[in-house]
């Protein structure tokens, strides 16, 4: 089941328990992975990810780290001060370098990089 943000706020209120998105749960941990360690310090860690991630840039990895929140090219481009011509660009780029095809095979690859 999926809450939107002002679902979480009503029912959080009407609960009187704070109430956290499922997305912002798998976005946190993305993030924790791809900003919070290093991820060859990560036990199962596959080399070839580590190889591969390697190859980005710091922007592309703020990027990555927006988009897997659910973010628009749009909104990423709003947050970062870009246009979301460039955000296409380097969305592109991450996805040529981690050799995947969709934005979807990216995340699960991070993902599953951090939950061995």
């Amino acid at each position: 089941m999926s809450f939107t943000e002002a679902d979480r706020q009503t029912v959080a209120k009407a609960s009187g328990k704070p109430v956290v998105l499922a997305r912002r749960i798998v976005a946190s941990a993305i993030r924790l992975l791809l900003h919070g360690t290093h991820p060859a310090a990560l036990p199962g860690v596959p080399p070839e990810f580590s190889e591969k991630f390697q190859r980005l840039t710091p922007r592309e990895r703020q990027v990555l780290s927006l988009v897997a929140e659910g973010l628009s090219n749009k909104a990423v481009a709003r947050q970062l001060g870009i246009s979301p011509k460039t955000v296409e660009i380097h969305r592109s780029n991450v996805m040529s370098k981690m050799e995947v095809n969709s934005s979807n095979a990216l995340i699960r690859m991070v993902v599953a990089a951090g939950h061995p």
